[in-house]
């Protein structure tokens, strides 16, 4: 398994493991060609023997350099549970340095909510109706 800087080439990729895990409310397309152009540097795709396994995608803070968020990450369905996730946390965390990190997660994500949970994280806050009534969402915090 190789973690490395994603391309536009990967984008489709990406974008099919957005759907597989997130059926209902996936991001388009250009929204992965969006995050390409703006976090370059921290948009990461593990890979497995030329395929896409999962990606994870995190940001600074425009308003704040010295905070960032960790916008996404999602792992195809049939290379979960062989350390994907954590590969990609690991490299992402390190790639942006001693920041503190912000996540929002689904309280009813249990798998999200404990990988973020090893990494440092924990509740900040939870948030009623965060993408629209009934998607309440936990905003998580990693202080760097």
């Amino acid at each position: 398994m190789n973690v490395r800087g994603a391309t536009r080439d990967d984008l489709p990729a990406i974008a099919a493991i957005e759907r597989d895990c997130f059926p209902h409310d996936a991001l388009p397309l250009i929204t992965f060609v969006q995050y390409l152009d703006l976090f370059a540097g921290t948009f990461l795709v593990a890979e497995s023997d030329g395929r896409c396994a999962g990606f994870a995608i995190g940001g600074a803070s425009a308003s704040a350099p010295e905070d960032a968020w960790l916008l996404d990450i999602a792992v195809a369905p049939d290379f979960r549970r062989h350390g994907v996730a954590q590969l990609l946390t690991t490299e992402l965390l390190a790639r942006l340095g001693g920041r503190t990190i912000r996540a929002t997660v689904s309280p009813d994500n249990k798998a999200s909510t404990a990988l973020l949970a090893r990494n440092g994280f924990v509740v900040e806050r939870r948030v009623t109706d965060y993408f629209g009534p009934g998607e309440d969402r936990d905003v998580v915090v990693r202080r760097g």
